[in-house]
This record gives structure tokens, C-alpha cells and sequence, in this order.
């Protein structure tokens, strides 16, 4: 009784060891898809930067010919 007691004690801390390592697999996981994404956004803020830019530019070069339509 006493020795199926502490193989039981001893069976719930694997489990939960092992949970705990499932736990912190799924932290780092989502630490890397986190990155991933914040990558991808700042890639997008960047190219939204530059392409409004020169789409100003090029507004700019046109400003003349718009205003001589007014």
C-alpha cells in the first residue's frame, strides 16, 4: 500500500514534469511565431513608409500639371 503510494507520487511528478516541459516548449513556440510576425510587421511599416514617399514624390512632380487643369 505505502509502496503503491509513493510509485503513484512518484508517476504524478513525471507527468507533471512533463507537462511542464510541454508548457515551456509552447512558450518558446510562440516566443519565435511572436518574432516571426513582428518581423512581417515591420517589414510592412517599412515598405508603407517608403512606397508613400514615393508616391509623393511622384505627386509632387505632377503638382504642376494638376494645377494647370484646375
Amino acid at each position: 500500500m505505502i509502496e503503491e503510494r509513493l510509485h503513484l507520487q512518484v508517476v504524478n511528478q513525471e507527468r507533471e514534469a512533463d507537462l511542464n516541459e510541454i508548457a515551456e516548449r509552447a512558450m518558446q513556440d510562440k516566443d519565435q511565431n511572436e518574432k516571426q510576425w513582428r518581423q512581417i510587421l515591420l517589414t510592412h511599416i517599412y515598405l508603407n513608409k517608403l512606397l508613400s514617399d514615393k508616391i509623393e514624390k511622384e505627386m509632387e512632380k505632377f503638382h504642376i500639371v494638376e494645377f494647370a487643369f484646375k
